[in-house]
């Protein structure tokens, strides 16, 4: 007569080495807390620097929009004998209405621009930071101006002037 015994079934391991195997694999949370840590510490050195290289990012995207509005201010003075006064990027520049087809905005949304003065000899233009915009929290460089004479300015929150900083880096 066959046994009932579980060694009598060929193939088979007793019930206990089963567990045995088991307890040496994975993780402690010893392990995971530390892995945790590491990951938090890397993250909060790594998320201010990334906010800090969009807002620069956007700043450069307003002083390539203020230069490239310059550009267009001089073609615009060429065919006019006169520079915009008002940029509209929905209709197409006119003479008679001193509107230049420009875009009002840059750094992906985050300043507006404006041509703060403009005749037939000179113009000034202004990228300011859009109120609640994703460059609001960047105070060192509010506003940035140019002028046709190649005139170079930065406005800090405070209102202080920040132009080396702001139109060289």
């Amino acid at each position: 007569m066959p046994s009932s015994t579980a060694s009598a079934i060929p193939g088979a391991r007793p019930v206990s080495a089963g567990l045995q195997a088991c307890t040496g694999a994975g993780f402690t949370l010893v392990d995971l807390v530390a892995a945790l840590a590491i990951v938090a510490l890397l993250a909060c050195v790594a998320v201010p620097s990334y906010r800090a290289e969009l807002a620069r990012t956007r700043r450069a995207d307003a002083r390539a929009a203020l230069l490239s509005l310059a550009a267009a201010e001089e073609s615009f003075h060429t065919t006019c004998n006169a520079y915009a006064s008002v940029l509209d990027d929905t209709t197409e520049s006119s003479c008679e209405e001193s509107r230049l087809r420009f875009p009002g905005s840059a750094g992906q949304g985050a300043y507006s621009l404006e041509v703060t003065s403009a005749d037939t000899a000179a113009w000034a233009a202004l990228a300011t930071v859009l109120a609640g915009g994703p460059q609001q929290a960047d105070t060192r460089c509010r506003a940035l101006g140019l002028t046709s004479t190649g005139n170079r300015t930065a406005r800090t929150a405070d209102g202080a002037a920040n132009n080396a900083e702001c139109w060289t880096r």
